[in-house]
């Protein structure tokens, strides 16, 4: 094996291994282009692009996902849940008589360490991330 050295900043000359950035950029900035959130939330933003990219049917393995192929299942995963990036969504909380009963929110992204309908979303109130599952509002499917 060869080594070469790419120059700096220019990883899409480093080959296949690395090419995955040059699929995962253009879907990001494409996610900050159309949402509220600025650059404070790209680890955020390159997490949902790659979870579009795996959840794609692929033309080269008869139109079947990389999710399923790399988790061996034989139907494709159930996808109604996920969400546009950045999407306004509103999260339903505790309330006295009074009160709103729900505050706007943006979906960040789905929740690894819970159930398949939780998501991570911001706050802009209260500026924080919090996990919910109760997230309404309009359904923006993955595109």
């Amino acid at each position: 094996i060869q080594r070469c050295y790419s120059a700096s900043y220019h990883q899409h000359q480093n080959g296949p291994a690395e090419s995955l950035w040059n699929r995962l950029t253009p879907l990001c900035i494409l996610q900050f282009l159309q949402s509220y959130f600025g650059m404070d939330y790209w680890v955020e933003g390159i997490r949902h692009a790659n979870d579009q990219l795996v959840r794609t049917p692929s033309r080269p393995h008869a139109n079947r996902t990389p999710y399923a192929l790399f988790h061996g299942h034989q139907d494709e995963p159930d996808c109604h849940y996920q969400r546009r990036w950045g999407a306004p969504a509103f999260v339903t909380t505790a309330h006295a008589n009074f009160e709103p009963k729900s505050e706007k929110c943006y979906v960040l992204n789905y929740s690894d360490a819970h159930a398949t309908n939780c998501y991570d979303v911001y706050c802009p109130a209260t500026k924080r991330i919090r996990k919910s599952v109760s997230v309404g509002g309009p359904n923006h499917k993955m595109v």
